[in-house]
């Protein structure tokens, strides 16, 4: 088996990437289809060559479970969304309130003026405007 960091499996993925495309979809029968994230998975009893007949595209869960390794975790699959996040300066409730001055356009009150308020930065309050966080919040 070729080992995730050696030259040889990066250049086949890549080249899988670049001909093929990123994988996309998980084709596991039992996947739960909640992933976001998909891999190209080496076929048991394959060899790695520039062959796309020898993978298949599957989410980051089922990939581990397929190869019998628990998955790998990245630092943003931990984090909580909201005001459950430990950091979080703003409450679920406080967002929504903003989210509503920003479609609303109240009285022409700015964004700074928000964050002021909020006693958060003027670019946490562009972010949540632009859809860049807080996405879970619908208004």
């Amino acid at each position: 088996m070729v080992k995730k960091q050696s030259s040889e499996y990066r250049t086949i993925h890549q080249w899988l990437a670049k001909k093929y495309s990123k994988a996309d979809k998980c084709t596991c029968t039992t996947c739960t289809k909640k992933s976001k994230t998909f891999e190209w998975a080496l076929k048991k009893g394959c060899e790695y060559a520039k062959n796309k007949d020898n993978f298949i595209q599957m989410c980051k869960s089922c990939h581990a479970k397929y190869d019998g390794v628990k998955p790998v975790r990245t630092i943003h699959d931990n984090y909580s969304k909201g005001e459950k996040f430990c950091k979080s300066k703003l409450k679920d409730i406080q967002v929504r309130v903003i989210k509503h001055i920003l479609k609303e356009k109240w009285y022409g009150i700015r964004k700074v003026d928000i964050a002021t308020f909020f006693d958060v930065k003027y670019t946490t309050i562009a972010s949540i405007e632009y859809g860049q966080s807080w996405k879970h919040i619908k208004i």
